[in-house]
């Protein structure tokens, strides 16, 4: 799937039929991806263009309502002025404007095939805690098991400050340990304390167990879902 940019709408040129091509190629594309499960980072990239979506709208809603009709003169009777037609609107504004429209069409139906499939994701995750936990989770491992292979990563949460603002946000940092076979008598409990002596950074408890009941792509739905679900306990 080709990314847009920010300025996609401009960008080699402004053509009409062009646009509409290049929206239908893109709904095209992430309407594939989202189908397949691959959840990430195609929505996060859907919901960057819907945002910029409504700015152009926005903007293009100001440029209309500034055309104003023009004054031909006042009614002394009724203390009134009298405008004639509303001058017509430019060509271009308007295949800027029928494009727009389409494209809102078109990622607004891509929005809603991707919260169905996530949806439909998320509740095929389970994430089970392994052991005892710690008041608050902070950092621990995941065990994430696939048929007869589980990775084994390290995790942990951490703020994120946008420099040179005062923004923040929490992110969870993951890095992959290890991958080994299991079978359904592994005892996680013993696996999780195998880590934690050879992890020595780890200052909590946790551990999490994380199966699925359907065939998900890893990196694109399983591992980001399941940074989405421990950031909302944190």
């Amino acid at each position: 799937m080709s990314y847009w940019s920010k300025n996609w709408l401009f960008e080699p040129i402004f053509d009409k039929e062009f646009k509409q091509y290049q929206i239908l190629g893109f709904e095209q594309a992430s309407t594939a991806h989202f189908r397949s499960f691959r959840i990430y980072p195609y929505l996060d990239h859907l919901k960057r263009q819907i945002d910029l979506l409504h700015d152009y709208l926005a903007a293009s809603e100001r440029i209309e309502s500034s055309l104003k009709p023009n004054l031909i003169g006042v009614s002394l009777s009724n203390a009134e002025l009298k405008y004639g037609d509303t001058p017509p609107i430019d060509k271009g504004l308007e295949d800027w404007m029928e494009v727009l429209a389409f494209a809102k069409m078109k990622l607004r139906g891509c929005l809603e095939i991707a919260l169905s499939q996530y949806q439909e994701a998320e509740g095929s995750v389970e994430i089970i805690p392994i052991g005892l936990r710690g008041e608050r989770v902070q950092d621990g491992l995941l065990f994430i098991r696939r048929l007869e292979l589980t990775r084994v990563y390290k995790f942990e949460l951490r703020t994120v400050r946008r420099a040179p603002s005062s923004e923040s946000y929490r992110d969870m940092r993951t890095t992959l340990l290890d991958q080994t076979k299991t079978s359904s008598f592994t005892d996680f409990s013993e696996l999780k304390w195998h880590y934690y002596r050879n992890e020595r950074w780890l200052h909590g408890i946790d551990a999490f167990l994380v199966e699925t009941s359907t065939d998900l792509p890893h990196f694109e739905c399983v591992l980001p879902l399941v940074k989405n679900r421990l950031l909302n306990q944190a």
